[in-house]
């Protein structure tokens, strides 16, 4: 029975993966993820069972994985918006400027 929640839990895993690097939506998928981890827990049998399982079936690799994409693809995140930001920044100093006139354009 663990074998196969936790088989479950690795494919669920590899869909959200999978969802996130191609721009799909995963919201049903971290449902399903959540009710299974649920089950897992409330499984009768021994932590070190559970904990045993999970590291042989792969699926703590796998976490590891997920935990280090996402943690990219906030840094690739971050670093785009702090670009738009300093864009922004840019053209608005660039319009301000060119707003305000020039000091030869002015007639005396």
């Amino acid at each position: 029975m663990i074998e196969k929640l936790f088989s479950d839990y690795i494919f669920l895993t590899k869909n959200i993966l999978s969802g996130i690097k191609n721009g799909i939506s995963v919201e049903e998928y971290f449902e399903k993820r959540e009710k299974l981890i649920k089950d897992i827990i409330e499984l009768d049998a021994s932590k070190e069972d559970k904990k045993a399982e999970y590291e042989s079936s792969g699926a703590k690799e796998l976490d590891e994985n997920v935990v280090e994409f996402i943690k990219n693809e906030m840094k690739d995140t971050k670093m785009q918006m702090q670009k738009a930001a300093l864009n922004k920044r840019v053209y608005s100093s660039y319009v301000s400027s060119n707003v305000s006139g020039s000091f030869f354009r002015r007639t005396i």
